[in-house]
């Protein structure tokens, strides 16, 4: 029984030195203010893309041109970014509905979608992804990739709309390559 004491309270020694080892005194708080607001903000990852205020400044960033599509004036703003080898053309309404489209430098995947989709598709050489499965006639789609003249395309609708409509959507912008 002693034994069996000793051992106890040898083991709650060393229990009570191993948590004492790595308790850490706390660092004082600095009186000093941040002298500018930036100094005070976080710290995070520099955004790659670099926004223009017309398509064509940012077409000659990237270094090609960009298709126009005529359906884009139905929108009430548009963001033109660039980022390497990638011009990203973001078409918004005022309610908050938004299309994305992406044209790369070559014919490298610049989608940089990783949805988990319920279906993917292709049609006359576009990709059509669908988050909702309905009838086939009604496949309702969020996103769609192609090639087409040396370039990788790639658009996202940010409400479902169905395949014909997606489809038609990437034709209009360029004719994707067979």
């Amino acid at each position: 029984m002693k034994r069996m004491i000793a051992m106890l309270l040898v083991l709650l020694l060393v229990f009570a030195a191993g948590c004492s080892a790595q308790q850490k005194a706390a660092p004082e708080e600095s009186t000093v203010p941040a002298d500018t607001p930036e100094e005070s903000a976080q710290v995070g990852l520099a955004n790659p893309w670099t926004e223009y205020d017309n398509l064509a400044d940012a077409e000659a960033a990237a270094g090609f041109d960009f298709p126009q599509p005529d359906w884009a004036d139905d929108y009430d703003s548009v963001v033109y970014r660039v980022t390497d080898g990638i011009i990203e053309v973001i078409y918004e309404q005022d309610n908050g509905q938004s299309v994305t489209l992406r044209k790369g430098a070559d014919e490298t995947d610049i989608s940089g979608d990783y949805g988990d989709y319920h279906f993917t598709e292709v049609h006359d050489g576009i990709t059509v992804m669908g988050e909702a499965d309905t009838q086939d006639t009604d496949k309702l789609c969020k996103s769609a990739t192609w090639t087409a003249d040396g370039h990788f395309y790639a658009i996202w609708f940010d409400q479902p709309v169905k395949m014909d409509e997606i489809i038609e959507t990437a034709k209009l912008v360029t004719t994707p390559e067979a």
